[in-house]
């Protein structure tokens, strides 16, 4: 299968707010839902494009420099443009997640 030629590829909008949780009173039913594991931590967007990384809040304010890290982490799939829903989390030596200093 070859790559489409970059001109027919779609451009990423400049901002996707993320899907934020919803309370609800009972967990969905049914083989076709899926838990997810609720880490404390600031929600953000990673975008990537053309190795170009940006981290950015739910309210879509630039947060790369504040996660250098991930955003070193993330640049390295460069040949591609992706828009990552992710959770930026701190870890305590036990390893355990929280958000606190």
């Amino acid at each position: 299968m070859s790559e489409r030629p970059s001109q027919d590829r779609a451009v990423l909008p400049d901002f996707i707010p993320p899907e934020l949780a919803t309370l609800v009173d009972n967990a969905p039913e049914g083989e076709a839902w899926l838990d997810e594991i609720k880490l404390d931590g600031y929600r953000t967007a990673a975008r990537i494009e053309g190795g170009k990384v940006r981290l950015l809040t739910r309210i879509g304010l630039d947060w790369t420099a504040r996660f250098l890290p991930i955003s070193r982490r993330a640049s390295r799939p460069a040949s591609r443009s992706w828009n990552i829903s992710t959770v930026a989390t701190a870890r305590r030596r036990s390893s355990r997640a929280c958000a606190e200093r």
